[in-house]
């Protein structure tokens, strides 16, 4: 279940939308991701975030599930039924131990699934993966 969109025609790198409540977390995730060649934009929430992708249409999105106000599964399930984002991957980033859930996250949208402590080597290849270069 596993989306993926075309290489970009226009040669811009791919374009990474991070959704977090955490600052902390979004800074790092995006020093990490523009240097290995990803353009980042970020949101603090799941509102703020759907806004910026629909306005930005990112390549992919990876998004924390823990957020207050609108969680990352509410949020996933307002950008599929989007025309203009229903397209766009969505990984879900979360510090959660989610393994039970997995089939309800599924059913949300979310394209593939990773526990923020894991190696970044794990989010760079699932990034890979969901955007061809």
């Amino acid at each position: 279940m596993t989306d993926v969109h075309e290489p970009r025609l226009d040669g811009a790198a791919p374009l990474v939308l991070v959704i977090d409540d955490a600052e902390d977390l979004r800074v790092l995730v995006a020093e990490l991701l523009e240097t290995h060649g990803f353009r980042v934009m970020s949101a603090k929430n799941g509102f703020e975030g759907v806004k910026v992708a629909v306005e930005s249409k990112p390549d992919v999105i990876l998004m924390d599930l823990g957020m207050p106000g609108m969680d990352g599964l509410e949020t996933a399930r307002l950008l599929k039924k989007q025309p203009v984002t229903s397209a766009i991957p969505i990984v879900a980033f979360t510090g959660q131990n989610v393994a039970d859930d997995l089939p309800r996250i599924r059913a949300c949208g979310f394209a593939e699934l990773i526990v923020k402590s894991h190696d970044p080597e794990q989010l760079l290849a699932t990034l890979g993966r969901l955007v061809p270069r």
